[in-house]
C-alpha cells in the first residue's frame, strides 16, 4: 500500500505532474486541520464526528492515492459507525500515525 500512489496519479492526469503537485499542495495544506478535527472528535467521543471527518479524509485521500490514509480513514469511520468502542483507540492511533506519515512524505518530496 502507497503512501501516495504516483504512478496511478499521473496516469489519472495523463503525465501532466504540475496537476498532481496541486492536488499534492491542497492536500498538504489540509493536514493540520484533519488532525485537529479527528483530534477533538475524539476528545468528545463524538462517533457521528468521527465518522464524518472520515468520510472527507477518505474521499480527499482516495482522490489523490493516498492509500495509507484512505484505509486508515475508512477503518476508524467503520469503527465509529458500528460503535466498537474497544476499537476506537487503535483506529484513532492508527489514522493520526497515517496523517503524519504523510505529512512527513510530502515534506521530502
Amino acid at each position: 500500500m502507497h503512501i501516495i500512489n504516483y504512478k496511478t496519479l499521473e496516469e489519472m492526469f495523463l503525465g501532466k505532474t504540475d496537476k498532481v503537485e496541486l492536488l499534492i499542495d491542497a492536500l498538504k495544506e489540509r493536514l493540520p486541520e484533519w488532525l485537529t478535527e479527528v483530534e477533538e472528535a475524539q476528545a468528545s467521543k463524538d462517533a457521528e464526528a468521527t465518522r464524518n471527518i472520515c468520510h472527507r479524509i477518505r474521499g480527499a485521500a482516495g482522490t489523490i492515492t493516498a492509500e495509507k490514509l484512505e484505509n486508515a480513514a475508512m477503518k476508524l469511520g467503520d469503527i465509529a459507525k458500528e460503535n466498537r468502542p474497544e476499537e476506537i483507540t487503535t483506529g484513532y492511533e492508527n489514522l493520526i500515525m497515517a496523517i503524519n506519515e504523510l505529512d512527513d512524505y510530502t515534506k521530502n518530496d
